[in-house]
């Protein structure tokens, strides 16, 4: 097995299964699977079989006595919460090949239930893919750890720049991934990892607050306060965590109406906000201005950085905004799967809401707008209502890494 056990998945995702599970318990959803690298084929790659083995090995998998006792550690869940993940079911997931050669992986159930299988299957797919495609894996880990050399001998030379592991979800194995972050581990500028298997064996602190998952299905829960829907599901969030995990993702229906609706005690109160699309030398221009104009101290703030990075990105960032804000990186693929091959730019979304408290509701699909135009998700026509209640009005477009 790839996954042995249910913490090896990003912290996000049970931050935002604590909240799903307090808060809304009865609603149900529909993940799927996309992969955006249209070119790579991936069902020529993966056995069909063999990945639907892996899954159903994973649904077994529950929280530990061990695996709780450590998660109550971090004086953030709840010891109901932590029961139910002992006891947790994983909704089924269906797997079938299509026409072009890719998979089409669904699975559907209560939020609370749902919500795992996302950075999961995601890790599982990419494992499988690379361990197919390319049969020597010594001369790929040969260049990954020359990689890695760089990178340390860079960043020990830049202990202010701060950085956290992003990359559980396209990561090139479980194996490397582990390897990656202890070497990285002992950087001075390394602050944690999203993984939370990896934190516990190593250490490490767990990272990470919310994606834009939550803010998708808020939208479906809320309906009928599409634009009212994002400050409704930011307030939940902050009731619940307070300022401990208060960093804003800002790009889920585009960054513009994010801003026109976080209030100025919204940007006192919150530690900052997560760049995931779009340019982001305008982006950290644009959150400076903000700040600067509400009397805010942009110093006292944090921005972090979380789209396509690598190390001289990295680098440009810090040079630019390093003296004027708080900045910290969220680095993902190009850190650990950084091989010298073609990456996977592949994404498991919430795409509907299906029920709200035993009432069955019907074609609430979920949009993603983003900064990034192709990074666009939903059914054409509604991604335009979307576009048309949060004024959107993005024109750019980039390449996918993430």
């Amino acid at each position: 097995m790839i996954i042995k056990t249910l913490l090896d998945l990003d912290f996000y995702k049970l931050t935002m299964g604590q909240l799903a599970f307090e808060r809304f318990p009865k609603v149900k959803v529909r993940y799927a699977f996309n992969n955006r690298t249209t070119n790579i084929k991936l069902a020529d790659h993966i056995n069909k079989d063999q990945l639907i083995q892996e899954i159903e090995s994973i649904r077994e998998l529950k929280l530990t006595d061990e695996e709780g006792e450590y998660l109550k550690t971090l004086n953030i869940f709840s010891d109901k919460y932590i029961d139910y993940l002992k006891s947790i079911n994983l909704p089924e997931v269906n797997i079938t090949e299509n026409d072009d050669g890719q998979f089409e992986i669904e699975t559907q159930g209560y939020w609370k239930d749902a919500i795992y299988w996302e950075t999961i299957i995601l890790s599982v797919i990419n494992e499988y893919y690379y361990k197919s495609k390319y049969q020597d894996q010594g001369k790929l880990i040969e260049y990954g750890t020359q990689k890695n050399l760089e990178k340390y001998s860079f960043l020990s030379k830049h202990p202010e720049i701060g950085f956290v592991d992003f990359g559980t979800r396209r990561r090139f194995s479980s194996d490397w991934h582990k390897d990656v972050v202890d070497i990285m581990k002992s950087l001075p500028g390394f602050v944690g990892t999203s993984n939370v298997k990896l934190a516990k064996e190593l250490g490490l602190k767990p990272n990470g607050t919310n994606a834009h998952e939550m803010y998708m299905i808020a939208s479906g829960i809320w309906r009928d306060d599409l634009r009212g829907s994002q400050k409704k599901i930011l307030d939940e969030w902050y009731d619940m965590y307070g300022e401990e995990l208060s960093i804003a993702l800002t790009d889920t229906f585009g960054t513009k109406a994010f801003f026109e609706d976080f209030t100025k005690e919204n940007l006192q109160n919150w530690k900052g906000v997560r760049h995931d699309s779009g340019d982001p030398f305008e982006f950290g221009e644009k959150v400076i201005k903000i700040y600067e104009d509400n009397d805010i101290n942009p110093k006292d703030k944090m921005i972090v950085f979380s789209d396509g990075l690598n190390l001289e990105k990295i680098q440009d960032l810090y040079e630019r905004f390093g003296d004027r804000i708080q900045i910290g990186f969220g680095w993902g693929t190009h850190l650990t799967n950084d091989m010298g091959v073609e990456t996977l730019s592949i994404v498991m979304k919430a795409v509907e809401v299906i029920s709200i408290d035993g009432e069955e509701v019907i074609n609430n699909f979920l949009v993603k707008l983003s900064d990034n135009l192709n990074k666009t998700m939903g059914p054409d026509k509604e991604v335009e209502l979307y576009k048309s209640e949060f004024g959107y009005d993005n024109t750019d477009s980039e390449e996918c890494v993430v």
